[in-house]
């Protein structure tokens, strides 16, 4: 089963894929703004990619970009009509950009940490 993990920045949104639910690798990243936009590609890949759900990365902090995170999260599920789970991000960016040092990648590669950590955890 194929999973999307998203990174939902405020400036830019990384995505990477797991299509036998054993190894997350980076897949794009976004810099587009516009919502509808953004679903519609995501739409897009879901569909290219047999996704069968999404992990978000979310803040544990209580926070605004945590609320405005799982609000956006839960519109993306209605729209896509898949299961979209939230998954803790914290450090992500941080482990990440300890071994990159490219900014023009960190939030896919981001994205591939939260979900490789999802995956991990399962096992």
């Amino acid at each position: 089963m194929a999973i999307l993990g998203i990174d939902w920045g405020q400036k830019r949104i990384g995505l990477a894929l797991s299509e036998q639910e054993k190894i997350a690798r980076p897949l794009l990243l976004i810099r587009d703004k516009n919502k509808k936009t953004i679903f519609c590609l995501i739409q897009n890949l879901c569909n290219q990619y047999k996704i069968k759900k999404i992990i978000i990365g979310i803040p544990q902090k209580k926070s605004f970009q945590n609320q405005k995170t799982q609000s956006i999260g839960k519109e993306l599920a209605k729209f896509l009509k898949l299961p979209v789970y939230f998954f803790d991000e914290d450090f992500s960016s941080r482990q990440v950009n300890q071994i990159i040092k490219s900014k023009k990648s960190l939030d896919a590669e981001s994205a591939s940490l939260i979900l490789q950590n999802y995956l991990d955890q399962k096992e």
